[in-house]
């Protein structure tokens, strides 16, 4: 109603002090537009206006907001966490992230690699493995062999009896094949040294029996060194003591009468050492203890060291006289060097065609 009122008070002839009193109403509303009565009420609300518009420029200015407040328990949230680096801090763990899942991939690669590198050692181990017993089995049977060649001893003058027995000439290839051209045996050097030693020991030992008993083989990279036990039987004969100890039969024929027709029983301790190339034996020796058997049948030490006086037996148990022997030759700090051809093929096809059905059944 007060609106009303002052709205009709205010009307009247137009002119600008009656405009801007209207327009000042409508603005302030009737809460701030004064109620003037009479003809210079017009004037007189102009005036109370100009009053409050001083008034209100004489008050001290707010402060200007130009964002609503932040409540104080927000604001100190805020200070606490620092500086906003959300994204930074997201994109540094998917970097962490993705390295960490690579270096996992590398990872598995490489065990998966080591893992290969390992079944390919294993399975070099186990074909190694295979060709080293391939290659043991061949020089164990290249050694029973020779046991069967000479299992009744050796006669260069022999022929073969029957299909089932060597003459001298196969017995001759059988050593070639078998041994290096400068095979050492003992001092000595040469395969004829073992020839003529199997020879001496069939003229002295009349019956000979060598039957092989044990085999033992020690292979490395380098050589392979096989070692065999055989059992040596004879009968003691005029022959025999006549080898062995030429002088007993004049100087103590009692001694040799002790032992005439007794029955030689001793074991032989062979070893064979095969050169990785070719295949054949570097060196051979063998060990026979006369000393321990004639100790056994005559019992008496005595005895035993006249009968042992001047005997025919060498240290490296070679019987008779080894003067016309070569004797092996190395310089200081030297080895046997022997260049081979590589003809294994052909002498194994040679070897098989001297072997007779009771050797060959051996192998």
């Amino acid at each position: 109603m007060r609106s009303v009122q002052c709205r009709r008070d205010c009307a009247g002839p137009p002119s600008t002090g009656g405009i801007g009193v209207k327009w000042f109403g409508l603005l302030l509303g009737p809460s701030h537009f004064p109620i003037r009565h009479g003809q210079n009420a017009p004037i007189l609300v102009f005036k109370d206006l100009l009053a409050m518009r001083q008034q209100e420029d004489e008050a001290p200015a707010a402060p200007k907001r130009l964002a609503p407040q932040v409540p104080q328990v927000t604001a100190a949230a805020a200070a606490a966490r620092g500086p906003r680096s959300k994204k930074l801090k997201w994109r540094t763990r998917d970097q962490q992230s993705s390295q960490l899942y690579n270096l996992q991939l590398d990872l598995h690669d490489l065990r998966q690699e080591i893992k290969a590198l390992q079944d390919y050692e294993q399975i070099l181990r186990t074909v190694t493995q295979n060709q080293r017993e391939t290659l043991d089995d061949y020089y164990v049977k290249r050694v029973i062999q020779y046991h069967k060649v000479f299992e009744c001893g050796f006669s260069s003058h022999s022929v073969a009896a029957n299909s089932e027995t060597l003459s001298s000439a196969d017995a001759v290839q059988f050593i070639k094949h078998m041994m290096d051209e400068e095979v050492a045996v003992g001092p000595f050097v040469g395969y004829e040294v073992i020839l003529d030693q199997w020879e001496r020991y069939t003229t002295a030992f009349p019956k000979l029996q060598c039957r092989l008993s044990t085999t033992r083989i020690a292979s490395a990279d380098e050589v392979t060194i096989l070692s065999t036990t055989s059992e040596y039987t004879f009968e003691i004969t005029q022959i025999t003591l006549q080898a062995l100890f030429p002088r007993i039969r004049s100087e103590q024929p009692q001694i040799g009468a002790k032992l005439l027709g007794r029955q030689f029983q001793g074991t032989g301790v062979s070893t064979f050492i095969f050169h990785p190339q070719s295949h054949r034996v570097l060196r051979f020796d063998v060990q026979l203890d006369f000393l321990k058997v004639f100790a056994s049948l005559l019992q008496d030490p005595s005895e035993l060291c006249q009968l042992f006086e001047g005997a025919a037996i060498s240290e490296q148990y070679f019987i008779g006289n080894t003067s016309s022997y070569p004797v092996l030759q190395l310089g200081e700090g030297e080895e046997q060097a022997h260049v081979y051809s590589d003809d294994s093929t052909d002498d194994d096809t040679d070897l098989h065609k001297l072997q007779p059905k009771h050797i060959l059944d051996g192998q």
